[in-house]
């Protein structure tokens, strides 16, 4: 696990918009078509800058919902996260709607959690969801984690 202050965490949510839509960009990232999913036409998160190992890129936002919420949208779920605290489900974060999310919802999800294409991951600190970087990311290469061990079936939902 990466180790890092809260001073970072704090930082990464004061600078994290809380809105985002196909057309974002800031000093930190920006949304465009993804070249990581390039045999369909899927939008993906880049750097805009650099990014060290161990970076905060981005809080994950999103209107705060229940567990018995998310599971009533499960046809749709996308864009959610589950916040945990003593191995239950406190609430979740749902960034379906584009003006209460940040743009860390654009970010693709490898298929496996040692694909060499993975450069970031999904932390929890307290009860938010935090994009750090795993390894150095140059400006304008995308931005690509791995969602969890439940990947395959989130991404074959209808």
């Amino acid at each position: 696990m990466i180790n890092i202050s809260m001073g970072k965490f704090s930082d990464a949510s004061q600078r994290t918009p809380k809105t985002s839509c196909k057309t974002f960009k800031n000093r930190d990232v920006y949304v465009a078509k993804s070249s990581y999913l390039k045999h369909i036409d899927e939008l993906g998160l880049f750097a805009s800058r650099e990014f060290q190992k161990g970076d905060v890129i981005q809080e994950y936002k999103g209107k705060i919902i229940s567990d018995e919420q998310a599971d009533m949208k499960k046809s749709g779920r996308k864009y959610m996260f589950d916040v945990h605290y003593n191995n239950k489900v406190v609430h979740v974060i749902d960034a379906a709607i584009c003006s209460k999310s940040s743009a860390a919802r654009y970010v693709n999800s490898t298929l496996t959690i040692d694909d060499i294409n993975k450069n970031s991951e999904f932390i929890q600190y307290n009860l938010k969801i935090y994009l750090v970087a795993t390894k150095y990311i140059p400006p304008n290469h995308e931005i690509i984690s791995f969602y969890g061990r439940h990947t395959l079936a989130v991404l074959h939902q209808k």
